[in-house]
C-alpha cells in the first residue's frame, strides 16, 4: 500500500463510459494514476495484472454486477484488505448493506460532487494506510519478541483483566491464555515461585515497579529450566482513568550461561584448567581474613619449574601446554594425598609458574615437607608424545603472619624466596626470610622507578661498531640501552631489561630507542662518516605488534633516513616462538627496505629448517661459539657450520663477542664478514664512538 502523498494506483470500474470518464477526470486533477474496466470480468484482469491502491465499483452492472465483483475481488491475492469504494444510486436503499457484505470499505452515491470523491478517496487512502501499517507494525512487533524472546502482559488493576502476548505465553510455559498473575506464574519453579509472588504482592502495594529473576521448566534445556527476567512498571492511562501494570518477560538463559561460563572463564586457567591467577588472589586474600579471625597460619607457596623455556622454545608450545598439564596433574596429586586435603589450592600464574595455598600450615617443617613433596614428584619423568622430559622445580615459600600480612605481600614475598632458589640453581626449596625481604623491596623501587625513567629522560644510548673483518674498518653500529638513574648512576641492562619486558614497557622504550637511533644515524650519514647502518635489536613484545612496520617507517620519516640503513635483529628463539607470524612480520619489514638480522644464531634446534623461510639479511653468530672458536673444536665447528651456510644463501655474517686477536684473525679467515667486541670497541656514547672513528680515519 502507498502512503497518500504518493501517486496512487486508482482503479474505476463502470459499464457507463461516461460515468467512467467523470471519475477518471476528478481523481487524476488530485494527481491519482486511473485504470478503468468496463465490466467485473475485465477488472479481474485488470486486478491480477497490477494490484491498485484503491478500487471505485459501481453496483449495477450488466452480466457480472458490482457485488459479485467485490467478492472476487477479496478472494484474490492482494484484495483481502484492499480499500473497495462502491457507487450506489439514491433509489437503491438496500444497496449500501448488501456492498458492505460483499467486503466493500465505503460508499459513495450518485450522482457524485468531484470534491466529495476527492475527499472521499483520499481519507480512505490515509486510513487504509494507518491501519496496514498497525498491522504490519503488530506482526513485526510479535516477530521481533520471538527473535529476542520478549514478551509482554498489560494488568488491568480495576478489573483485574490480564492481556498476554503469544510470546509471552510461550517463555512461561502456557497453552491457554492466563486470567491472573498467578495464572501467568503457574509454572515458575516451586523454590521461585513463592519469592516472585510476594515480591509482586510488595510492588502492588506500594505502586512500585520491580525486577524479577525466576525459573521455568524447560525440557531438553541445558539445565532442565530457562531462565526468566521480569520487569513490571505502573503506568496512568489518562484516556481511560486506570492504572495498569505493564510487565515484560524475557528469556535470559543463554545471557545467564554466558555470564556463568565467562566468570568461570575468568577465574580459571585455560591450560591447565586449574585456578588461574586472579582465582589464587581472591582465595588467598580471603584465606587472609579467616586466618587473622581465628588466628590461625597459612603458607603460599611460589612453584616455578625449571629448565622450561629451553623445552618450550625447542619443542614448541603445544609440547609445552602438554607438559604444564601434566605438571598441574603431579601437583594437585600430591595436595590431594597431604594431610591438607581439600582445603589447599593450587593455580596456575602464568608461564611455568604455579602456586599452592596451604591454609593452616604454619611451621617450617611442615612447609618444607609439602614443597619437598611437590619437587620430588616433577622429578619423575615425564612422557609427552614421543619425547621423555626431564624438569625440577624451585619453590618458595612464605607464612602468615610471619613474611606478610596481606596477599600481595605474601604472594611477592614467595616469590622473591623461589628467584633465591633460582640463583642458586634451582631445584630446592627457601622459606622466605629478611635478606629477600630486602631484594623484594628492592625490585619495587626498581619497577617504580622503571616507569618513571622514559618521561624524566633517564635513558641514554650506547654504540658498539662492527668491523669488516678483511678490510679492519668501522661499517656500522648497534644501538644499546643504558639506563642512568639520578641517585643510582648507570643500571645494568641485565636487571631492568627483563623487568621492562615482565611489565611491557619494553614497549614504549624500543620504540624511543628505535626512533634515537634513526636520528643519530641520519646525523652520522650528514656528517659524512663511513656508516652504513645502525642496528636494533627488537623484543619478543614488538615483534608482536601489529602497528610494527607502521612504527618503523614512522621512526624513519621522522630521522629522514633511509630504510636501507637501519637494521632490525631479532633472536632466533623470538622467531621461533611462532614461525608463521613472525616469517610475515619479517616480511613486511623487508618490504620497506630495512635489514634483518638473526642474533644468537646456533642456539636454536630448528635453525636450519627453518632458515629459509626467514626473510633475513644477516646471520649474527652466537657469542658462546666465538668465545670457544680457537679452543673447543665443537664451538669452531658450529661456527665454521653458519659462515659457509650465510654464503650458500647468500647472507651477511656477524661474529658478536670478539675479544682476543686469535679469534678475530680465525673468523676472518673462515670467510666471517663482520665482527664486533670489545677487542674493537665496547658500546660508547655517540660522541665517543665519533672521536673513535675520526682517529681510526686519521691514522
Amino acid at each position: 500500500m502507498r502512503a497518500p502523498e504518493t501517486l496512487a494506483h486508482v482503479l474505476v470500474i463502470d459499464d457507463d463510459p461516461g460515468m467512467r470518464k467523470m471519475l477518471g477526470a476528478a481523481l487524476r486533477r488530485e494527481a491519482f494514476v486511473v485504470d478503468e474496466a468496463a465490466d467485473g470480468l475485465s477488472a479481474l484482469e485488470r486486478f491480477r495484472q497490477q494490484v491498485p491502491d484503491l478500487i471505485v465499483l459501481d453496483v449495477q452492472m450488466p452480466g457480472m454486477d458490482g457485488f459479485a465483483t467485490c467478492r472476487a475481488l477479496r478472494s484474490m491475492p492482494g484484495g483481502r484488505t484492499l480499500p473497495i469504494m462502491v457507487m450506489t444510486g439514491s433509489d437503491e436503499p438496500d444497496a449500501v448493506a448488501r456492498a458492505y457484505e460483499a467486503g466493500a470499505t465505503d460508499f459513495i452515491s450518485k450522482p457524485f460532487h468531484p470534491r466529495l470523491l476527492q475527499d472521499r478517496v483520499r481519507f480512505l487512502l490515509r486510513a487504509v494506510g494507518a491501519f496496514e501499517r498497525l498491522r504490519r507494525s503488530e506482526r513485526h512487533l510479535a516477530i521481533a519478541q520471538r527473535i529476542a524472546r520478549l514478551g509482554n502482559w498489560v494488568l488491568e488493576l480495576s478489573a483485574g483483566r490480564l492481556e498476554c502476548s503469544g510470546e509471552a505465553m510461550r517463555l512461561m510455559g502456557l497453552s491457554v491464555e492466563p486470567r491472573t498473575y498467578a495464572d501467568l506464574h503457574q509454572h515458575v519453579l516451586a523454590d521461585d515461585r513463592d519469592r516472585t509472588l510476594s515480591a509482586f504482592a510488595r510492588a502492588l502495594d506500594r505502586r512500585e515497579g520491580y525486577d524479577l529473576r525466576y525459573r521455568i521448566p524447560e525440557e531438553g534445556g541445558e539445565q532442565g529450566h530457562r531462565w526468566v527476567q521480569e520487569h513490571g512498571e505502573f503506568v496512568q492511562d489518562a484516556d481511560a482513568g486506570e492504572t495498569l501494570l505493564i510487565g515484560t518477560v524475557h528469556d535470559i538463559t543463554e545471557q545467564v550461561q554466558s555470564q556463568r561460563r565467562i566468570q568461570e572463564l575468568a577465574f580459571q586457567d585455560v591450560v591447565t584448567g586449574r585456578a588461574n591467577r586472579a582465582r589464587f588472589t581472591a582465595a588467598l586474600e580471603a584465606a587472609v581474613v579467616h586466618a587473622a579471625a581465628v588466628s590461625t597460619p597459612l603458607a603460599v607457596l611460589f612453584v616455578d619449574l625449571d629448565r622450561f623455556k629451553r623445552i618450550n622454545d625447542t619443542l614448541g608450545h603445544t609440547t609445552g601446554d602438554q607438559l604444564l598439564r601434566s605438571a598441574a596433574d603431579r601437583l594437585e596429586q600430591v595436595l590431594h594425598e597431604h594431610a591438607l586435603g581439600g582445603e589447599a589450592l593450587l593455580a596456575r600464574l602464568g608461564g611455568d609458574e604455579f602456586a599452592v595455598l596451604a591454609p593452616g600450615v604454619g611451621e617450617d617443617e611442615l612447609s618444607l615437607e609439602l614443597a619437598r613433596r611437590l619437587i620430588a614428584a616433577l622429578e619423575v619423568p615425564f612422557v609427552v608424545g614421543e619425547y621423555e622430559l626431564v624438569v625440577s622445580a624451585s619453590v618458595g615459600i612464605a607464612r602468615y603472619p610471619i613474611d606478610g600480612a596481606d596477599a600481595e605481600t605474601l604472594l611477592r614475598r614467595a616469590d622473591a624466596a623461589m628467584y633465591e632458589v633460582k640463583d642458586s640453581g634451582g631445584n630446592n626449596v627457601r622459606v622466605f626470610n629478611r635478606s629477600q625481604r630486602d631484594g623484594a623491596d628492592e625490585r619495587l623501587w626498581l619497577e617504580a622507578s622503571l616507569r618513571k625513567a622514559l618521561d624524566r629522560g633517564e635513558f641514554e644510548l650506547y654504540y658498539q661498531p662492527k668491523i669488516d673483518l678483511q678490510t679492519n674498518q668501522f661499517v656500522s653500529t648497534e644501538a644499546l640501552i643504558r639506563w642512568r638513574h639520578p641517585e643510582r648512576g648507570l643500571i645494568s641492562p641485565g636487571w631492568f631489561i627483563p623487568l621492562a619486558e615482565e611489565t611491557g614497557l619494553i614497549v614504549p622504550i624500543g620504540e624511543w630507542v628505535l626512533k634515537q637511533a634513526c636520528k643519530q644515524q641520519a646525523a652520522w650519514m650528514a656528517m659524512g662518516l663511513p656508516l652504513e647502518s645502525v642496528a636494533v635489536n627488537l623484543s619478543v613484545k614488538q615483534l608482536s605488534l601489529r602497528n610494527l612496520t607502521g612504527l618503523v617507517q614512522q621512526a624513519l620519516d621522522d630521522a629522514h633516513l633511509p630504510a636501507d640503513a637501519l637494521e632490525l635483529e631479532v633472536t632466533e628463539s623470538m622467531v621461533m616462538r611462532d614461525v608463521t607470524s613472525a616469517v610475515a612480520t619479517l616480511a613486511r619489514l623487508k618490504q620497506i627496505g630495512v635489514g634483518i638480522a638473526i642474533d644468537d644464531f646456533g642456539t636454536g634446534h630448528a635453525s636450519l629448517r627453518y632458515l629459509r623461510e626467514f626473510p633475513v639479511d644477516t646471520l649474527k653468530i652466537d657469542r658462546a661459539f666465538v668465545d670457544g672458536v680457537c679452543k673447543d673444536t665443537d664451538s669452531a665447528a658450529i661456527a665454521e657450520m653458519i659462515i659457509k651456510l650465510g654464503h650458500l644463501l647468500g647472507l651477511k655474517t656477524v661474529a658478536e663477542g670478539i675479544e682476543q686477536e686469535d679469534q678475530r684473525d680465525y673468523l676472518a679467515r673462515g670467510g666471517c664478514n663482520v665482527g664486533q667486541g670489545y677487542l674493537f670497541s665496547p658500546p660508547v656514547p655517540a660522541p665517543r664512538l665519533e672521536a673513535l672513528l675520526r682517529a681510526r680515519l686519521a691514522s
